[in-house]
C-alpha cells in the first residue's frame, strides 16, 4: 500500500530519497501526510494505542501504521540495500 498525496509529491520524495540510498523508509503520520525517515535514527517504537516512534535525536512522532509493519519495512530496506537492488518501500 502506497500513500498517495496531491500531485504524487509522497512518490517523488520517496524516490528521490531512495535514489540517494539514503537508510530511509516511508510511515504516515497520524494526519495522513507522508513521512520520510531515516530508519537508523529509530531508537524504539510504542503502541499506545497509537502507533509512536521515537528518534534518538529526541524527536517523537505519531504514525498510522503498526510497530510490525515499521518493523517490516526496516527490514526489508536492509535486505535490499544487503542485496544492493533498489527498492521503492511505502
Amino acid at each position: 500500500m502506497r500513500s498517495q498525496v496531491i500531485g504524487g509529491r509522497a512518490d517523488k520524495v520517496q524516490k528521490a530519497f531512495f535514489s540517494l540510498g539514503q537508510a530511509m523508509i516511508q510511515v504516515t503520520r497520524i494526519n495522513r501526510v507522508p513521512l520520510v525517515v531515516n530508519s537508523d535514527l529509530i531508537e524504539h517504537i510504542e503502541t499506545t494505542p497509537d502507533t509512536v516512534v521515537s528518534l534518538t535525536n529526541g524527536q517523537k512522532f505519531m504514525v498510522l501504521e503498526s510497530a510490525d509493519e515499521i518493523i517490516r519495512r526496516v527490514i526489508a530496506f536492509r535486505r535490499q540495500i544487503a542485496a544492493r537492488k533498489p527498492v521503492l518501500l511505502g
